[in-house]
């Protein structure tokens, strides 16, 4: 078959929404996989790209991303059944793993989830966000007293309920909709055999230091009457404060925190680097490992500010990780030393580069330390 006109009914109501990133289940793409890529690149909406995992008339996931919001992306897994997606996302220092989960029958796959959250761990992505049709719900109680049910009498695929719920217990994830909406009864699935059945099988799962980002959470109504489930809408407060900013700043008050020196220090060093008309290879190989070396010591950093009691031993460990690396960049020639090399673009708009890099990344390690203080891990 052919993508049809209700194909793109489909597409341009949700494109409509103007969303950053969206996630969609059950594309069945067939091979034309290739029409749905050039209609995205460029349309009334915008330009978007597109990452899919679906070669056939069934099921397939996929990510679409809007252009221009200054994202790298790649793929990081696909699964073979075509029933999930895994994306990821980086800006900067940060990294977001995005999974499109199309929730196969129990029948057919018992372990879907539980390998889905080993991909998860794989990934080394603290923040992770799995959205889309699970097709179970994450109450654990009866058809009778679920709060997700409506009108059931058994319960739709109890396993992997069992397989996520188990998750969330260790802490690993949460149900962003309940955190932001407590008991609130919404029913995403509305069946067209039967309307009565009702049910939300549609979710969002993320990791806690994810969650602490999303502003709201919601399932407005259905876009079109030929659809059978509700979006999932989510509003992140770091990029919706993105938007209506007046750009990044930096914030004096936090000039003194973990890590933001080093920082300053490894961008001013890849600026200048980047910027030289002649090329020190001594200098480009040791920056790619100590943005590594830092984000490790990020990673530490974030449990440590994010703990309800902090911990003076893995403070005393970041230090003196950190006390490294200002020994491994103190080896390298200085920026004063490189400043007085000759530059392969103008003075002016050198130190203006140089300016926007720093200020754009300590901004953002000043808005990551500020939302991971927020965060309550239990151990």
């Amino acid at each position: 078959t052919y993508l049809d006109k209700k194909f793109f009914l489909k597409i341009n109501s949700l494109l409509a929404q103007k969303p950053d990133v969206l996630c969609l289940q059950d594309i069945r793409l067939s091979k034309f996989e290739h029409v749905l890529r050039e209609y995205l690149n460029h349309n009334q909406f915008g330009s978007f790209d597109l990452e899919c995992n679906s070669s056939s008339d069934s099921r397939g996931v996929c990510v679409i991303i809007k252009r221009g919001l200054d994202l790298d992306f790649q793929v990081f897994h696909k699964d073979n059944s075509e029933n999930f997606i895994a994306i990821l996302l980086k800006k900067n220092f940060y990294s977001l793993l995005i999974g499109s989960v199309y929730g196969p029958l129990e029948s057919k796959d018992p372990f879907f989830f539980e390998k889905i959250f080993q991909i998860v761990t794989k990934s080394d992505c603290n923040d992770f966000a799995l959205i889309g049709d699970f097709n179970t719900v994450l109450d654990p109680n009866p058809p009778c007293d679920n709060i997700d049910l409506f009108s059931h009498s058994t319960f739709p695929n109890p396993k992997h309920n069992k397989a996520i719920l188990n998750k969330i217990r260790e802490n690993f994830c949460e149900d962003c909709f309940r955190i932001k909406n407590g008991d609130k009864k919404v029913f995403s699935y509305l069946p067209f055999s039967n309307k009565l059945n009702m049910s939300r099988i549609d979710n969002v799962l993320a990791s806690l230091e994810f969650s602490i980002n999303i502003s709201s959470i919601s399932y407005p109504p259905k876009l079109l009457p030929i659809f059978d489930h509700k979006p999932i809408e989510i509003v992140l407060s770091s990029l919706d404060n993105g938007r209506r900013g007046s750009g990044p700043r930096i914030s004096s008050s936090l000039l003194g925190i973990l890590g933001l020196k080093q920082l300053a220090r490894i961008i001013t060093l890849e600026t200048i680097a980047n910027n030289l008309s002649t090329k020190i290879p001594t200098l480009d190989s040791a920056i790619p490992p100590a943005f590594a070396y830092f984000s490790q010591i990020r990673n530490t950093i974030q449990h440590f500010i994010s703990s309800e009691k902090n911990d003076g031993l893995i403070e005393n460990f970041i230090l003196k990780e950190l006390f490294h690396l200002d020994m491994a960049l103190d080896s390298l020639p200085s920026p004063d030393t490189l400043s007085s090399l000759e530059l392969g673009i103008n003075p002016d708009l050198f130190f203006q580069t140089l300016i926007n890099n720093i200020t754009i990344a300590i901004s953002d390690y000043q808005k990551f330390f500020i939302y991971n203080q927020n965060i309550k891990i239990t151990t």
